[in-house]
């Protein structure tokens, strides 16, 4: 008993020392909402851990918990299936009459969790059922073993009658065999809805967003947790110490740290901005013009998911959105209602998948009025914008635009690393908000090569 006693005392222990690392590593916050709850006195060590996010707590009344239990519920069948959900049932009463004091520890254990859970306001509420999850896994294994049972009692009954008997071994396999494969019938069905191997539209935006900063740029990100996709890059790899992060220390920069630099924006820097990863409101002046440069992936189904990968230069002077005399490369004449597309420019024609093409566009306005439009390459939709890069309409009320003028947008297109190598089309559609779509005007064959390979330029960018 002491040996057991002593056994429960260090593993007590050992889960107790991850609360003696948040005050050693408290000086390396750099979030509003961590730096307000810093774990560095035993009352913010509370409101770190158990005091944190109280207004997700118990968020819903009475009447709607009935409706908060069928959300778990049908999180419970995603998880496991029926089959799960029945085993789980059947092991709950093979622990009741098998093992009582096992079952109102487990019970206990998995209730808390439920309970308080499905009284939690998050977003992403599934993620919070993961330990519900392990200890209905322990059920669902409790009821494996009294089917196992069940089924060896009926097998011993046919021996006895018929002297027929299966081998030990093969009667003694059966269970991991079958545990096994109850782990991975979900596995299987889910895998499709969780597999986002493809999706590495962050990751290309930032390798490339790397490669156009020019020397001692500062780029301003969100602050604390929400900026941890630039943070990444410097924090692990190193890579381009010469660019200032002036949010990575704190969340709190000065104008004083952007002094000399050029600055470049992964957020838009003004608008109201709010929320625990925005920036301070004087960081900047409100008559800056935030023109985009860099465009990322935004597949079409995660317009309104995700925040758009688009990399901001900021500048005190307004953009050169209208030119005099344009002469593109590529001649088009498609009406677009209010703007009519003349033609385009893109370079390279021949591009590293992951890397990008330089794309502008000529349209000559027809009537002051917004237009949206889509770029897809391929069946593959890159990037939606408004014709102007989101600028138009500040633009006429600054500078002016009348009908007849040739407005030029300019950017980098990110090319996904995904794609396979070959000929592909880029095109230009015009859409709305609400998904409807109407004029499209193929621009251009592109060829896509993988001659460096995805995580070696990743790698390469990176300085590794």
């Amino acid at each position: 008993m002491l040996v057991l006693g002593l056994v429960g005392a260090l593993g007590f222990a050992i889960g107790a020392a991850q609360f003696a690392w948040l005050p050693l590593r408290a000086g390396t916050l750099n979030d509003r909402i961590m730096l307000n709850n810093a774990p560095t006195t035993l009352e913010g060590l509370y409101r770190y851990t158990l005091g944190a996010f109280p207004q997700f707590k118990f968020a819903f009344p009475l009447t709607a918990l009935p409706d908060r239990i069928v959300i778990y519920l049908y999180l419970l069948r995603q998880q496991f299936g029926f089959l799960g959900i029945a085993l789980g049932i059947l092991g709950l009463f093979a622990l009741l009459f098998r093992r009582p004091r096992h079952f109102y520890l487990l019970v206990g254990m998995y209730l808390v969790h439920v309970w308080f859970f499905i009284q939690y306001r998050a977003f992403d509420l599934e993620v919070f059922f993961i330990p519900a999850h392990f200890l209905w896994a322990i059920f669902m294994a409790f009821g494996w073993s009294e089917l196992l049972f069940g089924l060896r009692l009926i097998g011993r009954i046919l021996v006895s009658r018929s002297g027929f008997s299966l081998p030990r071994a093969l009667t003694a396999g059966a269970f991991p065999l079958l545990l096994l494969t109850l782990s991975l019938v979900p596995l299987s069905v889910n895998w499709p809805r969780n597999d986002f191997s493809q999706d590495v539209a962050v990751n290309d935006f930032y390798a490339n967003l790397w490669t156009l900063l020019p020397q001692d740029a500062a780029l301003l990100t969100p602050s604390g947790v929400f900026g941890y996709d630039a943070f990444y890059w410097q924090l692990i790899y190193g890579t381009r110490a010469d660019v200032l992060l002036p949010a990575l220390p704190g969340p709190n920069p000065s104008p004083q740290d952007l002094a000399g630099r050029e600055v470049y924006a992964t957020m838009r820097a003004l608008g109201g901005q709010r929320g625990p990863g925005a920036l301070p409101p004087d960081l900047l002046s409100p008559d800056v013009w935030q023109v985009p440069v860099l465009l990322g992936e935004q597949p079409e189904a995660s317009f309104g998911r995700r925040g758009s990968l688009v990399l901001f230069h900021l500048s005190e002077e307004p953009p050169s959105l209208v030119v005099s005399d344009p002469h593109p490369e590529i001649p088009l004449d498609a009406d677009f209602g209010s703007m009519r597309l003349i033609g385009a420019d893109i370079s390279p024609r021949t591009v590293e998948s992951g890397a990008v093409v330089q794309v502008t566009f000529y349209w000559r306005v027809e009537r002051v009025a917004p237009l949206r439009v889509e770029v897809s390459l391929g069946d593959r939709a890159l990037e939606q914008h408004e014709v102007g890069l989101g600028l138009l309409e500040r633009y006429v009320r600054e500078v002016g635009l009348a009908p007849g003028d040739v407005v030029r947008e300019r950017y980098y297109l990110v090319i996904p690393s995904t794609l396979e190598p070959g000929t592909q089309t880029l095109s230009l559609q015009a859409v709305s908000l609400r998904g409807e779509r109407g004029v499209s005007v193929e621009v251009a064959q592109i060829e896509i090569v993988n001659e460096i390979g995805t995580m070696e330029r990743w790698l390469q960018i990176a300085g590794k």
